[in-house]
């Protein structure tokens, strides 16, 4: 399941008492790499998009939130670009294997 289309109504739902399985085994995020997931997010907004699909996340792009977010500590900076472009990867094979799933399902 992809919880963030849903994830506002799970919650809504887990609020009023009632049972959600997929809300329930939803990954939980660890809070050590909180601040990645934040920071993924935050340069996801600003992706660019090329007319056919949406492209990686650019160095350029990481390195100055990097140095917007002061994460000076070489090995940090290492730690949190490597983690980002691993999530970047991941989420650019999901959104190419959600767009294969559609343009079979359409014809």
């Amino acid at each position: 399941m992809d919880w963030g289309k849903h994830i506002n109504f799970l919650k809504k739902r887990a609020k009023k008492g009632k049972r959600s399985p997929a809300f329930e085994s939803m990954p939980k995020l660890l809070e050590s790499v909180r601040c990645v997931w934040d920071a993924f997010n935050e340069l996801h907004k600003q992706r660019q998009v090329n007319g056919l699909a949406a492209c990686p996340l650019q160095v350029g792009d990481i390195v100055h939130w990097l140095d917007l977010h002061q994460v000076c500590n070489k090995d940090r900076r290492l730690w949190f670009y490597e983690l980002i472009t691993e999530i970047d990867s991941a989420w650019l094979y999901k959104m190419r294997k959600n767009k294969k799933k559609d343009n079979t399902k359409n014809g």
